[in-house]
């Protein structure tokens, strides 16, 4: 809010721009770009927090790189020879990586690996919509709002980034719900943000519940250990028994194979109840993670001109953005 009213409105709407009003972005990029990333916050944070998730959450592929941490290209095989390495001096390479902004020559060990962000262009509101015109306008049809469009006119698979703050869950504010259900509804890839505890509204419920599922999961894994444990105890003197019957000769084959059967039984009965263990332990996992009420869009708010139309256009969908929404905060926490 303070960045928009001290930085961005003073600057947008300045006399000398080419066109005075427009947005951040086109003031910037008067030709635009095709937006293939959409970030939904909470407008409660503050920008370097929101430059901080917005920097871990973005797309990154790993990739070769210069010494300097120039991203490079695909290496140019050369001659058949095989030359000397001129950056380490002592590897022969028949392929070498060059670097287009420094003057980096060398081989694929001089050119270590490194993550590095995808290029793309993100719709992120407060820079791409025009902070001195009438927003509320803009916003006056949930079809036509700059939200929705950006998020149904995005190439697919498209990607979606949930940037989080400490100050509050973003799923608070109404709108944030709407680009989560319109997100869910064309199945655009979610990215949750660097700590999904922001996500909650109610964190503390979110501890009691990590801490219940930690305690399941443990029971389960004890059980099943023991399990392993006594079938191990019974199983070893069974087959050394077995073993003896067979040195017996034809005596001892009848009783071997009887042996072996029982053994054979033993094992998959209690094969059966470790998957039986683990499943059900799954089972109350998924129950208690349904159950925690860290979250409910329901109680999301927004400006009382909004509130009516979002409700309607996400009616029907809260229990499946609540679904979503527990989801990532118990899987990434």
């Amino acid at each position: 809010h303070h960045i928009n009213a001290d930085v961005i409105k003073p600057m947008t709407r300045d006399a000398d721009n080419f066109i005075p009003g427009v947005s951040w972005a086109l003031r910037h990029d008067p030709a635009g770009n095709l937006c293939t990333i959409f970030v939904t916050h909470a407008w409660n944070e503050g920008v370097f927090e929101f430059e901080r998730g917005l920097k871990a959450a973005w797309p990154k592929h790993s990739c070769a790189t210069c010494p300097s941490g120039h991203a490079l290209g695909p290496p140019v095989t050369t001659a058949s020879s095989r030359e000397q390495c001129p950056c380490c001096l002592h590897t022969r390479y028949q392929s070498v990586y060059e670097c287009s902004q420094c003057s980096f020559k060398g081989c694929s060990k001089c050119a270590a690996p490194q993550e590095h962000h995808i290029p793309g262009a993100a719709y992120i509101c407060f820079l791409s919509n025009p902070q001195n015109l009438n927003i509320k306008d803009m916003l006056d049809n949930v079809e036509t709002s700059p939200f929705n469009v950006a998020l149904t006119k995005m190439p697919k698979p498209g990607c979606f980034l949930m940037i989080g703050t400490e100050n509050e869950a973003i799923h608070n504010r109404l709108w944030c719900v709407f680009e989560a259900h319109v997100a869910l509804m064309k199945n655009i890839p979610i990215t949750p943000p660097l700590n999904s505890l922001h996500l909650a509204a109610k964190r503390e419920i979110v501890e009691s519940t990590e801490k219940q599922l930690w305690h399941q999961r443990a029971s389960v894994l004890t059980l099943v250990a023991g399990l392993r444990l006594g079938q191990t105890i019974v199983v070893i003197p069974l087959f050394f028994t077995a073993f003896a019957f067979r040195l017996m000769g034809p005596v001892g084959v009848i009783p071997a194979v009887a042996i072996r059967h029982l053994l054979d039984k033993l094992c998959r009965h209690a094969d059966e109840k470790v998957e039986r263990m683990l499943s059900d332990g799954h089972k109350k996992d998924e129950e208690t993670i349904a159950g925690a009420e860290a979250i409910d869009v329901q109680n999301a708010k927004c400006h009382p001109d909004d509130e009516d139309k979002i409700r309607l256009a996400i009616s029907g969908h809260e229990n499946a953005i609540n679904k979503m929404i527990r989801e990532q905060i118990f899987q990434y926490s």
